[in-house]
């Protein structure tokens, strides 16, 4: 009764994990097509709409069931650590270049009127493509990784089924 407690809790926090990053790599891959005003991207709905899928991701993985490498066998390239340890990297590596869109998109906002505006537009307009681009690979390799989760799940479950 515990495999089984064990079966469905993980499959269960998989299945949040693995719908978040499947959400997220969609939302980073349509990150530059939100053709917003200057530095829109930042702070309209859809850094919210990410922040609520990292968050949904964020509970599951804390949740995600130890008591599983106890009871199955899964054959993986990953560990449930390594998808996660993975994620938290991928997430980190974002960071910087989040921040340079911000900090960039008020040294132009200063700038506007003065004969530098056009520098410091092309040098934001820079900043928004590293990101999209860095959010772009993020998002694939969020891709891989939800695979794996999706592998890991379906072996539990067929494993389960002799139970029933």
């Amino acid at each position: 009764a515990k495999k089984l407690q064990a079966a469905e809790a993980a499959t269960m926090q998989y299945s949040h994990f693995s719908e978040a990053l499947n959400q997220l790599s969609i939302l980073y891959s349509r990150y530059k097509e939100s053709n917003s005003n200057v530095g829109q991207n930042l702070n309209n709905n859809f850094l919210k709409q990410i922040d609520d899928k990292i968050t949904l991701a964020n509970s599951s993985s804390l949740a995600l069931s130890n008591a599983i490498g106890l009871y199955f066998d899964l054959q993986s390239n990953f560990t449930s650590n390594q998808i996660l340890t993975h994620f938290y990297d991928s997430l980190n590596m974002l960071s910087p270049y989040t921040e340079n869109v911000e900090f960039t998109h008020e040294q132009y906002l200063r700038y506007i009127g003065s004969n530098q505006e056009s520098e410091a537009y092309q040098i934001y307009l820079d900043a928004e493509n590293n990101l999209d681009q860095a959010m772009k690979k993020v998002g694939e390799e969020y891709k891989v990784a939800n695979e794996e989760l999706r592998s890991q799940i379906y072996q539990i479950r067929n494993s389960m089924r002799k139970y029933e």
